[in-house]
């Protein structure tokens, strides 16, 4: 079990001042910092890359960190790092003073009137339609907002890195410990021909596709997008050769469109590059249906008010606006679009 004095070292600023000055060094320091990194990570080597240290550097903070306290931290014979029930305890513990701080300095900002700088970054497919209603609505609470757009995996990274305070993710990323996740959208994916191919028929099977005598168009198997859509393939039992691979939608419909190849995209990509739809065929994807969801994350004890109202923005901005737009390009997707319930 955890010691006592561990565990409170956790508790409100005031009852710290009444412990040993050692004690709010600890919870404090930069071998805290790498303890909480490591255990998002579960990985010494991950946790390296994203604080800018040597793995040996990681490996001394995390070992005086341990004679510290006088207990183990971590398990290193596991593949990913396991924690020790130790471990566990303080890191919770860490977490709620973590979310108290947040909220004292929210409410802080509040009775002196001090807006706070907003930093999000929102994933490409979704930022042209959300960034605008989310910057209108956000623009009277801060003083300085910054909205960046990448792909998930980026995003994500400059999340953990501490670069942005919030994502809107097309992954949960459920194997990154210390995340906060908020359902936001679901999405259908849909298959993109050139105009040409849809002449042949309206409904194509994954075996039809395969043996068309046109390549696929993938995203870049880096990507979130080109990671999913992958998975789907092999899902099917589909054996596709590599031919192109892109980074962006707007080139993965430019080779569609030359009649180049064929491609498996969302609606959201789609409305991104409206002006290309002319010249695309969009029929719904073949059986069995696999969705794409959208995220809100945070650093979990961290900004947890700002992405409940981010969560609210954006499901109201896609409800008014963006789902209607949807429908248009993929009728059949009516009752494949859903918005999180939650968001109110």
């Amino acid at each position: 079990m955890l010691p006592i004095k561990a565990v409170d070292l956790c508790r409100d600023r005031s009852s710290m001042s009444n412990q040993q000055p050692g004690t709010f060094s600890v919870v404090y320091s930069k071998a805290m910092e790498t303890f909480f990194v490591v255990c998002q990570h579960r990985s010494f080597t991950k946790a390296a890359a994203v604080l800018g240290l040597s793995q040996s550097a990681v490996s001394q903070n995390i070992q005086a960190l341990e004679d510290m306290l006088g207990f183990n931290l971590f398990v290193r014979s596991m593949r990913p790092v396991g924690l020790t029930p130790e471990a566990l305890a303080l890191k919770a513990q860490l977490e709620r003073h973590a979310a108290e701080i947040s909220d004292t300095l929210l409410r802080a900002r509040q009775d002196n009137s001090l807006k706070p700088a907003i930093r999000a970054a929102v994933v490409e497919s979704l930022s042209p339609n959300i960034a605008p209603a989310l910057v209108q609505s956000l623009a009277a609470r801060s003083t300085h907002i910054s909205i960046l757009t990448g792909t998930s995996d980026v995003i994500v990274a400059e999340l953990l890195q501490q670069d942005v305070d919030l994502v809107i993710s097309s992954n949960p990323y459920h194997e990154i410990d210390g995340l906060n996740r908020y359902f936001l959208f679901e999405e259908p994916h849909v298959l993109v021909l050139p105009l040409e191919m849809a002449v042949q028929r309206q409904r194509w099977t994954w075996e039809e596709l395969q043996y068309c005598g046109r390549p696929v168009v993938r995203y870049s198997a880096q990507s979130s997008s080109g990671k999913t859509i992958e998975a789907l393939f092999q899902r099917v039992g589909l054996n596709l050769p590599l031919k192109f691979e892109v980074d962006t939608s707007r080139v993965l419909f430019s080779l569609v469109a030359s009649g180049l190849g064929w491609a498996v995209t969302t609606p959201l990509c789609l409305l991104q590059c409206a002006d290309m739809l002319p010249r695309l065929a969009i029929l719904p994807a073949p059986a069995p249906l696999q969705s794409r969801e959208i995220y809100v994350l945070t650093r979990k004890g961290e900004s947890d008010a700002l992405a409940r109202l981010v969560l609210n923005i954006c499901a109201q901005q896609l409800r008014d606006t963006v789902v209607t737009e949807l429908l248009a390009i993929t009728p059949w997707a009516k009752g494949h679009l859903r918005v999180s319930e939650k968001a109110v």
